[in-house]
């Protein structure tokens, strides 16, 4: 019997080049799913990039900001841009052509643009500008900008901001103030106005920083014999007394006391009229039409005027323009300006604290600026005139008076005095406060 054969069963070659042909193309879109334009390979690179980049421009922020410290405080600790650099290309976030982009590499005809793009990041490097010195203000002899306010540091690391359009005025008329503690004194160049900067927080004395006196923004009361400053924030000052930033008694306010704190914390200090407010025109009574404020000492001073009209002059002062503000000097910076100047009193009388001083000028009206109640460039707080300022009573009384006054021992420069709002007479003036 015949045994039946049996089929043998195998890939045919049609077979065999139908699954070639699949198996090519899978790998073709596999090389693309990989390596395409929006490939993973492609993405991964992307991202890697994108964080290699986003780690490079946060320590080049971070260094800037370190920079920036140092320059406010004169100190040198701080990383220079080649030590940055160099640090990055050995955390592998540059690599050495990157640094040479950036730094610069004449043998290999790489200009120096102090810039890198990584990924979709354009990194600008560059060494950051140096703070200008009080000594080059000066130097300058006129104003910093004409549209930006300036910060400038002294001989001791102690920052102060130019306002636009001012310069510092440093000659015998300012004994040659060149640093913040003698007081400082700034000139608007167009119309003369001058002001003085008051420091806020560490004020040092010595290029070795070890000699230092620190100053708080605050509203003060003073020890009636040592002249110690008590501070005593928004509390209330002999019953009444307080820095409202609304008032339903009548009184003129100060335009934005948040705004003038925020101010201060951030620039470390503020500007008062280096005198009582002046005029042109001089002043005989209340009846007389108001006239254009000026702070400078060779002008009459501006009395016969009510509180709110004080508030005004200042107010208007500079205009909405401005890169800074004027106002009437509110309580905390009148009590601050005391504080600053009880600090560094260089008065070789000094029988009482400048915070409990009186009668430095008796009789007559002051005008000139020449009177002995000066201390720090600041003329006429213990004596002169009674000054306006943004601070309330109540509503019988509601404003609130500060200073000494010429007419009487009574009155001293920490005092306050209550007063209507109908009030203005010969022994009233009033002082801006300006802050940028």
């Amino acid at each position: 019997m015949k045994k039946k054969m049996k089929r043998e069963k195998g890939i045919t070659l049609i077979a065999l080049v139908i699954t070639i042909i699949v198996l090519l193309i899978l790998a073709a879109v596999s090389i693309a799913t990989l390596t395409g334009e929006n490939g993973i390979l492609t993405k991964v690179s992307d991202a890697e990039e994108e964080t290699r980049g986003a780690s490079v421009q946060e320590a080049r922020d971070l260094w800037k900001i370190n920079q920036e410290a140092d320059r406010q405080t004169a100190s040198t600790t701080a990383q220079t841009l080649e030590e940055l650099i160099n640090d990055l290309v050995n955390q592998k976030l540059l690599t050495e052509d990157e640094k040479d982009q950036i730094l610069g590499n004449e043998s290999k005809g790489i200009e120096a643009t102090g810039e890198v793009t990584i990924g979709s990041r354009t990194i600008v490097f560059g060494t950051v500008e140096p703070t200008p010195t009080v000594t080059e203000a000066i130097k300058k002899g006129t104003e910093l900008s004409t549209t930006d306010n300036i910060t400038v540091i002294d001989e001791y690391g102690n920052s102060i901001t130019v306002p636009a359009g001012f310069k510092i005025v440093c000659d015998q008329t300012t004994n040659y103030a060149s640093t913040v503690d003698k007081g400082i004194v700034v000139e608007d160049v167009n119309n003369g106005n001058q002001f003085v900067w008051i420091p806020v927080g560490t004020v040092y004395t010595n290029v070795e920083k070890t000699e230092y006196k620190t100053i708080e923004l605050n509203r003060y009361t003073f020890n009636t014999t040592t002249g110690e400053p008590m501070p005593k924030g928004d509390a209330a000052i002999n019953s009444n007394c307080q820095e409202l930033s609304t008032s339903s008694y009548g009184n003129a306010t100060a335009k934005n006391i948040s705004k003038f704190k925020e101010s201060v914390e951030n620039r470390n200090g503020y500007y008062i009229g280096r005198y009582e407010a002046r005029t042109a025109t001089a002043r005989s009574a209340k009846t007389n039409p108001l006239t254009p404020m000026t702070s400078k000492g060779t002008d009459y001073v501006y009395n016969y005027v009510t509180q709110l009209q004080a508030a005004e002059r200042c107010e208007t002062m500079y205009g909405e323009d401005k890169p800074f503000t004027s106002d009437l000097i509110n309580s905390y910076a009148w009590d601050t300006a005391i504080v600053f100047e009880q600090a560094f009193d260089d008065r070789t009388d000094k029988t009482k604290p400048y915070s409990r001083q009186d009668s430095l000028n008796t009789g007559s009206l002051a005008e000139t600026g020449t009177t002995i109640d000066k201390i720090c460039n600041i003329y006429d707080m213990a004596s002169n005139c009674l000054e306006w300022t943004t601070e309330s009573y109540d509503s019988s009384q509601p404003c609130v008076g500060r200073g000494g006054n010429r007419t009487s021992s009574n009155y001293y420069t920490s005092a306050r005095y209550p007063n209507k709002t109908s009030n203005a007479n010969s022994d009233y003036s009033f002082r801006p406060v300006l802050y940028v």
